[in-house]
């Protein structure tokens, strides 16, 4: 199964004095990494069972230098490779230690010779598979962002080639990018006199122009001529002015300006309305919302909710509603046929899963949908796999498993190890599995 083997020696001497006596040689077990038989690694695959905190060896050879890697499909192994065999421990330091996790794993490179693998459960008793290959080494580049990339590659070559990056290398450019090793012509440049965020970077003229050249003359006028300091009573300097209402008002002449309205004409008839609009139509006056928000854009939607957005809650089958209580029930898989083993009274869905095993008399499906007897249920007996029983219709020998929820923990007989007694009683069938 494994590969141990058992060397047995027997010698016998024949005494020369005359009277014949035997001596038998005492018998030698080899165990550990001596035990193991070399094979080529193409025949080690196989499967097996191995108790908790069992060891196996195993001895292989290689012919050429290749990728080393295992598959066990079952976690709680430890594995330690070994070049070469001395006492049962292997050799000095393994060359390879790792823990499985129930897959396959690439180990490492070996050369040609021979190698031992050591393999520890440090789990419970379990069944496990095995197999072991040597694959030819393809250097190459392993990196898919690469130009050089090898998807037939295994081990990297460290030689990963990678495209140069694209960019503005223009240092006074808005879009001027330091890690760019190529130029791309993508660069911007800021417009004169302005930053690359738009911002003016030299003086405003008085007409707000950035750099713009106007100033204001002597009578405050900006790109004016120095000639239009005349108001309108023909006053040079003076301060009258025509008011919106068409009159000359202000300085000299004592006559105040006409009023404004809220849009700034004078004897004009705007108003600001409740959303702080000014204009003089009322008919566009502004509404509350269904927030009563003056001015708000919130509406109704169709599920009656203000501002809300409708049916957006998404039930299991896609359907959008608006709230979840509208969904339908999704659907409970299961076995539907009150006929099953395992029919299921909450099940919507068939899902095919129906079990039909006819157990004998008096019987009936255990956790595992073996046949149990129905008194070994609540017997003072923890049934959890450590007792088998034989069915009395097939002959099948097996564990019974009544630890599940389905039979309440075996009836609480599995509440606790107090009650898991070493010593059935004999009318009950059990078989005392010993672990």
């Amino acid at each position: 199964m494994n590969k141990l083997f058992m060397l047995i020696v027997s010698l016998i001497f024949i005494g020369s004095c005359g009277d014949e006596s035997t001596v038998t040689a005492p018998t030698v077990q080899l165990v550990g990494c001596e035990a193991a038989t070399i094979s080529d690694w193409n025949d080690v695959e196989l499967s097996g069972t191995v108790e908790a905190g069992g060891e196996i060896w195993y001895g292989f050879s290689s012919t050429s230098e290749s990728l080393f890697h295992i598959s066990l499909d079952q976690s709680g192994f430890d594995c330690s490779l070994y070049e070469k065999c001395d006492g049962e421990s292997g050799d000095g330091e393994p060359l390879f230690e790792f823990s499985s996790i129930g897959n396959g794993v690439d180990v490492g490179i070996i050369s040609d010779g021979d190698y031992y693998l050591h393999l520890v459960n440090t789990r419970q008793r379990t069944d496990y598979t095995f197999s072991l290959s040597l694959n030819q080494i393809i250097y190459g580049c392993l990196d898919s962002d690469a130009t050089n990339y090898n998807s037939e590659a295994n081990v990297s070559d460290t030689n990963c080639v990678y495209p140069l990056v694209q960019g503005c290398i223009e240092e006074l450019a808005c879009n001027y990018n330091p890690l760019a090793e190529e130029d791309d012509g993508s660069c911007i440049l800021a417009e004169t006199n302005y930053d690359c965020d738009g911002v003016c970077i030299v003086d405003l003229d008085c007409n707000g122009e950035c750099g713009g050249t106007s100033v204001i003359d002597q009578c405050n006028i900006c790109g004016g001529d120095g000639t239009s300091c005349t108001d309108c009573v023909g006053v040079v300097g003076g301060n009258a002015y025509t008011d919106g209402c068409g009159d000359c008002v202000g300085g000299s002449t004592g006559i105040p300006a006409c009023a404004s309205d809220c849009a700034g004409i004078p004897g004009g008839n705007a108003q600001f309305d409740n959303c702080g609009t000014c204009d003089d139509d009322v008919t566009n006056n502004c509404v509350p919302d269904c927030f009563g928000n003056w001015g708000g854009d919130a509406v109704v939607d169709s599920c009656g909710q203000c501002g809300g957005n409708g049916e957006d809650h998404e039930c299991w089958n896609g359907d959008l509603v608006c709230f979840p209580y509208e969904c339908s029930a999704p659907p409970i898989p299961g076995c539907i046929d009150p006929e099953a083993n395992n029919y299921n009274p909450t099940a919507t869905v068939d899902d095919g899963t129906c079990d039909y095993q006819e157990c004998p008399e008096g019987w009936l499906s255990d956790c595992n949908g073996n046949c149990a007897p129905i008194n070994w249920i609540g017997d003072d007996y923890c049934d959890d796999g450590a007792y088998a029983v034989t069915n009395p219709d097939t002959g099948e020998t097996y564990p019974v498993y009544l630890n599940c929820e389905e039979f309440n923990n075996d009836e609480g007989d599995c509440d606790t190890l107090e009650r898991n007694n070493s010593t059935p009683p004999v009318s009950s069938g059990k078989i005392k599995i010993e672990r």
